[in-house]
């Protein structure tokens, strides 16, 4: 374990399979000794866990562990990305897959509560894969999910058990991370309701009163009540692109971690 440049986050090792894998993570001064709540976020392509727990430091005073883990490298000369089995790169790998498991089961076994995992771009990637083959390919099912920046694969059609708090968000000109083989961000939004036991919800649309890439930024929030069914938010931010803060001043940290508090988990 080694201290990073800030007193309150330290990054830490697991081996699984063999590899040392590294992850970074932020402890609450006042964490109780059992039952503490965590939340595992996982980065974009090309980045690890020490630039993406950066982007949390919002949502540091919530109470929360924050643990951010950084991914594999698919093969030599590739970015790191988190490997989603059954895609490219390296389809048949479940590298990150069993990285992600052992991490859990690690905090677990230190006395966490409740988990919630989620992450950004790749990161969302990978978490819609876990969350919806929950209990079928992988081994465990958290307790809450946000994916940030990718919406939901199209190939989704036998999703897991579902029914588990779930928050998702991107900006209207992500352009490309909206590809032919993925849902659009209204279809995802469909899709999670659905599985989550829920059947209709609505949106209100605000406007956030600031400029995001020359335009005026303002918010389609979608938001309970739901009809039956768990608690799903999501978001689309006009003029917001394909980053994790969408504009400089969007705390979406601070955000996914107020959500995961109303909807009972922390």
């Amino acid at each position: 374990m080694s201290t990073s440049d800030r007193d309150d986050m330290v990054w830490k090792r697991i081996t699984v399979d063999g590899e040392r894998r590294r992850y970074w993570e932020h402890e609450p001064l006042d964490r109780a000794e059992e039952g503490w709540p965590a939340l595992i976020s996982l980065h974009g392509a090309g980045h690890n866990g020490k630039t993406h727990i950066n982007k949390w430091e919002s949502a540091f005073d919530r109470g929360v562990t924050i643990v951010c883990p950084s991914s594999t490298r698919p093969y030599e000369g590739h970015t790191v990305y988190w490997v989603v089995p059954g895609h490219s790169p390296a389809p048949d790998s479940m590298v990150d897959v069993d990285f992600i498991e052992a991490l859990y089961k690690k905090l677990k076994k230190e006395g966490a509560g409740k988990v919630c995992l989620g992450g950004f771009s790749s990161g969302a990637a990978f978490t819609w894969w876990m969350w919806l083959r929950s209990g079928k390919v992988n081994r465990v099912a958290f307790d809450g999910y946000h994916m940030i920046g990718v919406t939901c694969h199209k190939d989704v059609v036998n999703p897991g058990p579902g029914v588990v708090p779930v928050f998702m968000k991107m900006g209207d000109a992500e352009g490309g991370f909206v590809p032919e083989k993925r849902l659009s961000f209204y279809q995802s939004l469909t899709k999670v309701v659905k599985v989550n036991g829920g059947s209709t919800f609505h949106y209100e649309k605000k406007d956030l009163g600031r400029t995001c890439r020359r335009k005026t930024a303002s918010s389609r929030l979608y938001k309970p009540p739901f009809v039956g069914g768990a608690p799903t938010m999501a978001q689309v931010v006009d003029g917001g692109g394909h980053w994790f803060e969408f504009c400089p001043y969007y705390q979406i940290a601070d955000q996914v971690v107020r959500f995961y508090k109303q909807a009972g988990l922390y």
